[in-house]
């Protein structure tokens, strides 16, 4: 028979171990931002709905909206490889305009426990409006600067998919 101090230790150690292996030390963190020759309110109007990723971001082929305001909101994204991801609406605001949201199924991606916002503001130029793509993550089965490449890739493919579309 185990003592019950003994029980505890082992349970305690379990739960760490088991934290530990699925939290990172350290977060890797991605900022990028561009520059878009288009009013805050037209780049807002492209991008700032949650389900809208699809008609601006090339790597996204399709995607499905599900949940609720109570349960939360949820997209995936279907990309061209066949890969899935899922993601889960955290905030939002249109007076603000920006969102932010984190992976619940990764699919591909070499990241665990990623958190993101876009943001849009005015630039100090008339005209311009400057996006901001940022996020926090831990890198899983790479190094972290190659994580950080790939979600920098990502966010490039998508301001190039903006771009696109404001033409």
């Amino acid at each position: 028979m185990i003592p019950k101090r003994a029980k505890s230790a082992v349970s305690t150690a379990i739960v760490a171990l088991l934290m530990s292996s699925t939290t990172p030390a350290t977060a890797a963190e991605v900022t990028k931002t561009a520059l878009f020759n288009a009013s805050p309110d037209q780049v807002w109007a492209l991008i700032g709905e949650f389900s809208a990723i699809g008609d601006w971001h090339p790597a996204v082929q399709k995607v499905d909206m599900s949940g609720d305001a109570q349960s939360g909101m949820f997209r995936t994204l279907h990309l061209p490889d066949g890969a899935t991801l899922k993601e889960k609406l955290l905030a939002r605001s249109n007076a603000e305009m920006h969102y932010s949201y984190s992976i619940v199924s990764t699919g591909v991606l070499p990241v665990s426990n990623y958190v993101s916002t876009i943001r849009v503001w005015r630039a100090r130029q008339p005209g311009q409006t400057v996006v901001q793509w940022s996020s926090t993550f831990g890198a899983v089965a790479v190094t972290e600067p190659e994580a950080q490449a790939v979600m920098s890739g990502i966010y490039a493919a998508g301001f190039d998919g903006i771009r696109e579309k404001l033409k």
